[in-house]
């Protein structure tokens, strides 16, 4: 342990390829956060003006809904629909993909959340069998299966929306406080396309094609929402924005402390907290997901990326950080949902262990021509 080369700001070891640290030995996620956020305040009250004008927008509509939340019963999503129902006073639908796999505590604080907001509520399920052989041929092909999970949360999401018409989703996440989604080595979310190069040429491409729909071509509103962030990045014009149906990410405008956070979730939500993890304590299934992020990187605990995110937003000290990382490694072990889920999917501990091993497996079905056409487009407006 004593031989692990460690972020001087945060927790984050160097073996990760995509950290890199500086000549003081600060590594480049810190400093990215520091250079997007390190005037907090003022950054979330422009943000916050920019939200205000677009649900005076919204409201204008007179849609049955003013809004659609992603709601999974965990911390995030619910602060989204206090947000969006008491705070904007806005008509909410909210809907949950249900994996088969959620604690029952999360369904518990769903109950309870759209009933004090007076918000509609939906569940939304791929049947179990297939989530299951998806669960198994992700984890065998590309080393991980919680882009499966992404990727039906992003598809009810989009059918739920068009089917009612509503001209907001709302979810519980941010640019400030995701502190996974950035990390290439250990995250994948729900893209069609890499989806779509996973079950390339498999059987089970016919079956999954409910997984497929909705997001397998650009649209307009696809179309417009990168042309606004190419205008407000490189020629930082916001009275260039062309007006369409948006996602917000809510915590890209609210900074709450986090005291603040949790009072407002207990006493204005009827959310029930438990009594270890804070963190995706809604799926049954994320120690797993934790533990396979361990075996392709050792030096890595189910609270790393968690902790370091942590400081950066002056939650939590380094040293406090470090000592629970080093008890954490010294107590890992494997997570007891683990045999459970390995059966439920047929898949035997040792091709488990096998398949999960190698991070660079999940890269080579990522979609490397989009984002190179991407980039180039950014550099054809930046000539502008």
């Amino acid at each position: 342990m004593e031989k692990i080369i460690r972020c001087t700001s945060c927790v984050l070891p160097n073996t990760l390829p995509s950290v890199i640290l500086d000549k003081d030995g600060v590594c480049n996620y810190c400093k990215d956060y520091n250079k997007l956020f390190g005037n907090i305040e003022t950054v979330m009250n422009e943000r916050k003006e920019k939200l205000n004008n677009m649900v005076k927008q919204v409201k204008k509509w007179r849609r049955p809904y003013d809004c659609l939340i992603t709601l999974s019963g965990g911390k995030d999503s619910t602060y989204a629909l206090y947000v969006c129902a008491k705070l904007y006073n806005m008509k909410c639908l909210c809907v949950t993909f249900d994996n088969g796999f959620m604690n029952e505590l999360a369904k518990t604080n769903i109950r309870n959340a759209v009933e004090v907001a007076g918000a509609d509520h939906l569940f939304y399920t791929i049947n179990r069998g297939l989530l299951l052989k998806l669960y198994r041929l992700f984890l065998l092909k590309a080393g991980d299966f919680c882009s499966v999970c992404s990727r039906g949360i992003n598809l009810c999401s989009k059918i739920v929306s068009k089917e009612y018409g509503i001209p907001l989703i709302v979810v519980g996440d941010g640019e400030r406080t995701n502190y996974l989604s950035f990390i290439p080595e250990v995250f994948q979310g729900g893209q069609y396309t890499f989806f779509k190069n996973v079950l390339n040429g498999i059987d089970l491409e016919v079956e999954a094609y409910s997984m497929l729909a909705e997001t397998n071509k650009w649209d307009k509103h696809k179309l417009i929402r990168l042309t606004n962030r190419l205008l407000q990045k490189y020629l930082h014009n916001d009275s260039l924005q062309i007006y369409t149906t948006p996602a917000v990410r809510i915590f890209d405008y609210f900074a709450p402390s986090r005291e603040e956070f949790l009072e407002i979730l207990r006493t204005k939500m009827d959310w029930k907290q438990p009594k270890d993890e804070l963190e995706h304590m809604d799926c049954k299934l994320h120690n797993i997901a934790c533990y396979i992020r361990e075996l392709k990187f050792p030096e890595l605990t189910h609270s790393t990326f968690y902790h370091s995110h942590l400081i950066r937003m002056g939650m939590m000290n380094r040293e406090e950080a470090l000592q629970l990382e080093i008890e954490n490694l010294c107590n890992k072990g494997i997570p007891s949902e683990l045999d459970f889920f390995l059966k439920e999917i047929g898949l035997k501990m040792k091709d488990f262990h096998t398949s999960v091993k190698d991070w660079e497996k999940i890269n080579k079905f990522r979609d490397h021509n989009n984002r190179n056409r991407i980039i180039s487009m950014f550099e054809r407006i930046k000539r502008v």
